[in-house]
């Protein structure tokens, strides 16, 4: 069983998880920001990484709600033309310390990379409400 943390180190490379590992940190010694200072401090970042690839801060929730995300997490899984494949919840624990029996985040990026059907595109999230 994967929790959210264990999803992301089996799919993500070591220098993917190393990076967004210091970016959570330079997040963490912050005690207050805007929203400008954070995309000043993403932009920075990924310039001093040398990192070039599209983000989004989606302040007003715009896209968030075009896609439908109702809660949080509210993952999204697209394929390489950026079409969406599956949107829906990491596993099936109601809460943090619950155990999942069911890795739904998981099993549908195992399908996609081995090129199998990922039989429903949709499954509920489960988390705190998106206000």
């Amino acid at each position: 069983m994967f929790s959210q943390k264990e999803l992301l180190e089996k799919f993500l490379t070591k220098e993917v998880r190393t990076l967004l590992k210091e970016l959570n940190e330079k997040f963490s010694q912050l005690k207050e920001f805007s929203q400008n200072f954070l995309e000043e401090t993403v932009k920075e970042f990924l310039n001093e990484k040398g990192i070039k690839f599209d983000y989004l801060v989606d302040e007003k929730q715009v896209v968030a709600k075009k896609y439908g995300a109702i809660c949080t997490p509210d993952p999204f899984l697209f394929d390489e033309n950026r079409k969406l494949i599956f949107h829906g919840r990491i596993d099936n624990a109601m809460n943090p310390d619950d155990t999942a029996t069911e890795n739904t985040m998981q099993e549908n990026i195992q399908k996609y990379l081995a090129g199998e059907k990922i039989e429903r595109d949709f499954d509920p999230s489960i988390g705190c409400s998106i206000k």
